[in-house]
């Protein structure tokens, strides 16, 4: 008696169906049908409007057209983990450098990529017969005949390849080489990834893997005795009412290694517009025959087709108890979130598994028919931005985070990498949000760079940050300015000028006052210009009526000092303006001082430089004075400056002078979440919020350190900012007011071991 023998245990290369290079651009099957591939970055959809969408849509119907029944396509969105380590080698700052090393090296994240692959067709389900009946065909007519079907299948695909090329063009799509194609199945083949090098023929002996199919399980048997558990989830049947675009990139949240699948092949034209009139002849009530009507009328316009059409997701574990939970949440958001109908495939296991190989579509038992523009919502490539490796200042990106999808973003605050370019930033957020950690991380970074770092802090909120890497922090008790430190070029000396007239509110029409102000400077300034105060000033003011009187107040006061704390022996220097504040017109004097003097030496020096800002609104109080500040900082963008201030919400703009230009001039603004919907309301009108970006700071709890970032130059990313990974480290970030006192105590107690205890300290 004879029994039917299957194997269990397969070498991938036997189903494969690849048989070697065509060209640089096609790979040639067994079964003589050519493929290409693509590869798509994809684009992030949380900056676009409603009509960019639309818009972003129809481009992906006229690639969808553009598929013919000659075609069977294959769209895979790939999701693998990636570790990633940065070269901090160079960091001078030891303390800086291993909180760096902490948070950078090691860095897991996830790497999403899409690709896409067109095979000819030659085959149907009864293929096996075909190929049986082809033997019988001589070797010499086969083979003339395969090699002129050949020559016209090329001309067809590379037809194509100009139509999708142009119609994927906005999503970042690349023409694959035959050798990247081949690694990406060698990678499918094996479970881990394998670089084949350029050859004419398609090696087998790079298959390293066997695969053992279980019942509703396959295993890949590694060369490197590592063991790969996979599952294929298939969705059975739509309720196209319930499609909708965010279902794949919800799956892509998931902390889960997978493939997510699409096999398509366009019905013939006659044939879909057939299938469809006679589904209206059936239609059991007015609404639904409309649809079909407009859907025929589509169709035969070619601006609609109909597609056999599969979508399953592959997970991958290196355990099956993994696996299992793996695939429980899958199938519980699609069917329990999405209400879709699913399998977990047993049966079909085997063929699924094979039929993503080119031209084996024939496989796919689990094809369903659906409208292209259903399959346009669904596949939309939605990818990240991953950001740029280096900026304005330096070859390094200042530090890297996570989207929600787990794949990693270089932050910068430059637009771009080029050299000067613009980076100033709004950050938006209330009061214990977490704006002055975040940026106190973001500032250590900062000494990858050889740049000066500089910050007005508020109640002690950098204290910590900046004691720890062996930063400059100036409390209100040891503050001194003198603005007579600047060298007495003209530049300074006009700035001057107008400093005294803004601290003695010396009015436009006030002529001999003015004159008399100016006439000091210069008198000082020639007589070398040495050990110049504020007293020297207020004594050499000639006895116009009034006019000493008017700044008698800031004798022996912030100004009327030797030295001056923006001296910059340090990269980092914070000072605490908590006093300050308390008056508005000291508080705008020294925030003008302290822009004039950080852009005047960086100016002179070409160095860069960055500065922080918390809680800008407090030195803009003084309305005269505002749009100097407001200038100055737009202008530090033209010395290789970088402004980044802080605010609670952007009300207040409304009261201050150029808060259109202003606003204008930012090239980025981080916010974070906010119930309040005044605030929502007016950060929707000024900064054209999509609904996108409103539903994320509307429904994200605060507990969830998550961002938007919104950016001029990439549209905006929704971030991960627990910094939970830093450790011990954390509390260097850490700005309560027990946290402080516990440092300045140390300090005291142990100078030279005080930065090992306050890590170990439990709070």
């Amino acid at each position: 008696m004879l029994k039917f023998f299957e194997p269990t245990i397969y070498s991938a290369d036997e189903h494969s169906n690849i048989l070697s290079l065509y060209d640089y651009e096609l790979i040639a099957t067994r079964d003589f049908n050519l493929m290409m591939g693509f590869k798509i970055k994809g684009i992030s959809y949380s900056a676009l409007s409603v009509d960019e969408e639309f818009e972003k849509q129809n481009d992906r119907l006229s690639f969808l057209n553009a598929l013919t029944e000659d075609f069977e396509t294959n769209i895979i969105c790939k999701k693998e983990k990636v570790v990633l380590n940065s070269d901090i080698s160079d960091i001078e700052n030891i303390y800086a450098k291993n909180i760096i090393e902490k948070w950078e090296n090691n860095f897991q994240a996830s790497q999403i990529n899409y690709y896409l692959f067109v095979s000819t067709k030659n085959k149907t389900l009864s293929g096996f017969f075909e190929k049986q009946k082809d033997t019988a065909i001589s070797e010499s007519k086969k083979s003339k005949n395969d090699k002129f079907d050949l020559q016209i299948k090329s001309k067809k695909l590379k037809e194509l390849k100009n139509k999708i090329l142009g119609a994927l063009e906005p999503y970042g799509i690349e023409l694959l080489k035959t050798q990247e194609i081949i690694n990406f199945y060698l990678e499918y083949m094996n479970a881990k990834k394998t670089f084949y090098p350029l050859d004419e023929y398609f090696d087998d002996s790079f298959v390293s893997s066997d695969i053992e199919f279980k019942k509703d399980h396959f295993i890949h048997y590694r060369n490197d005795e590592k063991k790969i558990y996979s599952r294929f989830i298939s969705v059975k049947s739509y309720k196209t009412d319930l499609i909708d675009s965010g279902l794949i990139p919800e799956i892509l949240k998931e902390n889960i290694d997978l493939y997510v699948m699409f096999h398509l092949q366009a019905l013939d034209r006659e044939k879909a517009v057939k299938k469809v009139h006679d589904s209206t002849l059936m239609a059991v009530n007015e609404e639904i025959t409309l649809k079909l009507k407009s859907l025929e009328d589509d169709i035969k316009q070619e601006k609609e087709n109909i597609f056999y059409f599969c979508f399953s997701i592959l997970i991958q574990s290196e355990s099956k108890e993994e696996l299992d939970r793996n695939c429980s949440v899958i199938v519980n958001y699609l069917e329990n979130k999405k209400n879709l109908s699913v399998a977990k495939e047993s049966l079909n296991l085997k063929p699924l598994y094979f039929s993503f190989f080119p031209a084996n579509g024939n496989l796919n038992a689990r094809i369903r028919q659906q409208s292209g523009s259903i399959i346009s919502v669904l596949i939309n490539f939605e990818n990240n931005i991953l950001g740029f490796t280096k900026n304005s200042f330096g070859n390094k990106p200042v530090t890297i985070l996570k989207h929600l999808n787990g794949s990693p973003f270089l932050f910068n605050f430059h637009e771009s990498s080029k050299i000067n370019e613009p980076g100033h930033t709004l950050v938006i957020g209330g009061t214990g949000y977490g704006k002055t950690t975040l940026m106190s991380f973001l500032m250590m970074n900062l000494m990858k760079y050889d740049i000066d770092v500089f910050a007005m802090d508020k109640l002690n909120g950098m204290h910590n940050f900046t004691n720890f890497i062996g930063g400059e922090y100036h409390n209100v008790e040891d503050m001194k300015f003198n603005p007579f430190s600047l060298n007495g070029d003209r530049e300074n000396q006009i700035f001057l000028k107008t400093f005294f007239e803004e601290m003695g509110g010396i009015a436009k029409e006030e002529y001999d006052e003015k004159a008399s102000i100016s006439k000091v400077i210069e008198r000082l300034y020639a007589g070398g210009g040495d050990n110049i105060r504020f007293k020297d000033f207020f004594d050499s003011l000639e006895p116009i009526e009034g006019l000493k009187i008017r700044y008698e107040n800031y004798l022996e006061s912030l100004f009327d000092n030797n030295e001056d704390a923006l001296n910059f022996s340090k990269k980092l220097s914070v000072i605490n303006m908590d006093s300050i504040l308390k008056d508005s017109e000291l508080s705008s004097l020294s925030a003008f001082y302290i822009f004039h003097k950080l852009k005047k030496i960086h100016k002179d020096t070409a160095r860069g430089f960055f500065i922080w800002i918390d809680e800008l609104k407090d030195f803009l109080n003084h309305q005269r004075m505002a749009s100097l500040i407001l200038e100055n900082i737009l202008e530090a963008r033209k010395i290789g400056g970088v402004v980044t201030m802080g605010v609670q919400n952007i009300d207040f703009f409304e009261h201050i002078p150029m808060k259109g230009s202003f606003l204008e001039n930012m090239s980025n603004f981080i916010i974070f979440p906010t119930t309040q919907s005044e605030v929502l309301n007016r950060l929707e009108e000024k900064l054209k919020l999509t609904t996108t970006e409103l539903r994320f700071l509307s429904n994200t709890p605060k507990k969830d350190r998550k961002i938007l970032l919104k950016t001029k130059a990439n549209g905006s990313q929704i971030l991960d900012v627990n910094l939970e990974r830093l450790g011990s480290y954390l509390k260097v970030f850490n700005s309560d007011s027990i946290n402080v006192n516990y440092m300045k105590e140390i300090i005291k107690e142990y100078p030279q071991s005080w930065r090992d205890l306050y890590l170990k300290e439990e709070f």
